[in-house]
């Protein structure tokens, strides 16, 4: 459901509970959607296994529903790779997002000195984000996956 221009619109960050994954998962954007596809044979597994393999997941939650999912997967002593997806609620609700964001990266990323990850350079808005929050792209991969299609490796020093 879109909130009207009218609408107040809460957004808090909180540890996340499994049924949120499975919420976004059934909801993600089509653009994350898009990218996990690229890589994965199937997104629902793709989406639940980061879940699961990342130690304190967090729920973006806007007016009370689950609007995003993230987390840090360990790779080794203070290196992982970061993730979110989400709804479409976060484009809904992007200011909001956008004043919480950098609390959420400092919440996800505490214990780690490095996190990286790969994103399709179609999805913009991601790509917009990331640059935003003051990840360095390193690489454009040109034909990355199974896809074959061109990601962008970024990185984060903390």
């Amino acid at each position: 459901m879109e909130p009207t221009s009218k609408s107040r619109i809460d957004v808090e960050i909180r540890p996340s509970v499994l049924d949120d994954c499975l919420y976004v998962t059934d909801n993600l954007r089509e653009a994350d959607w898009r990218e996990i596809s690229a890589n994965a044979d199937s997104v629902p597994d793709s989406v639940r296994t980061s879940w699961l393999m990342t130690p304190k997941p967090l729920t973006v939650d806007v007016n009370g529903v689950p609007a995003a999912v993230c987390g840090v997967v360990p790779v080794t002593e203070g290196v992982g790779c970061i993730w979110l997806v989400g709804t479409d609620q976060i484009k809904f609700a992007s200011r909001p997002f956008l004043r919480i964001s950098r609390e959420l990266v400092a919440r996800g990323t505490q214990g780690y000195s490095l996190v990286f990850n790969y994103m399709d350079e179609r999805n913009t808005a991601h790509v917009r984000w990331v640059s935003w929050l003051g990840f360095t792209f390193i690489k454009r991969h040109e034909r990355f996956g199974r896809s074959k299609i061109p990601f962008l490796e970024f990185v984060g020093i903390l």
